[in-house]
């Protein structure tokens, strides 16, 4: 599962291989040049990262987002806190899927999802 928003960021410093200057473009909508990540904080227990990603624009200029990618490792079935974990992640897509266009709808600040991946194993 990963979780793109917008929102202010710092330059990176290393390339994310999924995310290229092709797809971001696409998702932005607009021709890029050149992307660039910094690790900002781990997960929980090697679940993944928050990142900051600056996508520079082939037009000049930069667009920052914020980048959550969730990629458990192996997990045991049976463990209580992996399962908690795992439902964490899924409850926070549902919330950009579901509730956030009505809460921007009444003037409430979220961030807009440009694109959000669930694989449900």
């Amino acid at each position: 599962m990963r979780v793109m928003g917008k929102k202010g960021g710092a330059k990176g410093d290393g390339a994310m291989a999924s995310l290229d200057a092709a797809r971001v473009g696409e998702l932005l909508s607009v021709d890029v040049k050149k992307v660039t990540e910094r690790r900002v904080q781990s997960l929980w227990a090697g679940f993944g990262a928050v990142s900051s990603l600056t996508a520079t624009l082939a037009a000049g200029g930069e667009h920052a987002l914020m980048v959550k990618r969730v990629d458990p490792p192996a997990v045991d079935a049976t463990s209580v806190g992996d399962q908690r974990k795992l439902r964490s992640y899924l409850v926070e897509c549902n919330f950009y899927e579901r509730l956030a266009d009505g809460l921007r709808d009444v003037g409430v600040t979220v961030a807009h999802p440009y694109l959000l991946e669930v694989r449900r194993v």
